[in-house]
């Protein structure tokens, strides 16, 4: 018998997609209906530097629009 709590999915390409005018990107619909995202929805948008990613979070209603820098320094002592 084959056990499913073994296998979890973290992640999932959706392929290369091109910026368009206005630095717009479209997202792929399945990945949308998969997070419950839909037209007009908010999600925050995270810059991962040490990744060279650029994160999108389905956004919770609490969460103002404000842009938030967070600076880490690693020390090396």
């Amino acid at each position: 018998m084959y056990d499913q709590s073994i296998m979890s999915i973290r992640k999932v390409s959706f392929g290369a997609v091109q910026i368009q005018k206005l630095r717009r990107v479209a997202l792929d619909e399945h990945l949308l209906v998969t997070l419950g995202l839909g037209v007009g929805d908010r999600v925050t948008v995270e810059l991962d530097v040490e990744n060279e990613a650029i994160v999108l979070r389905k956004a919770h209603e609490q969460q103002a629009s404000t842009r938030t820098l967070l600076v880490s320094e690693d020390h090396a002592d």
